[in-house]
């Protein structure tokens, strides 16, 4: 019998993970060699949040990183206010 850490890290080796951003604003992981199982699911806000958390802020990069993070957010929100503008989404 092999060992878990051998099975595990060839298992994650060859894993092929896909992820989705929903229009609900979900975020699903999932295995995309077997039958598109999810492997975890989170909020777009739920990751925001977690992203914010002063642990995972370093003070050195903060300016620099949220500035990137917010120009990110604030480009997916004009192009999901410009989609629901042309379908007349409101």
């Amino acid at each position: 019998m092999l060992p878990r850490e051998v099975v595990e890290a060839t298992v994650f080796i060859n894993a092929s993970v896909g992820l989705e951003l929903r229009t609900d604003g979900g975020l699903v992981a999932f295995a995309s060699h077997t039958s598109m199982q999810t492997l975890a699911s989170a909020s777009l806000i739920e990751l925001v949040n977690e992203t914010l958390r002063p642990e995972f802020v370093a003070l050195e990069e903060t300016e620099n990183a949220l500035t990137e993070l917010e120009a990110q957010l604030a480009r997916a929100l004009v192009a999901v206010q410009e989609l629901r503008s042309r379908r007349s989404i409101r």
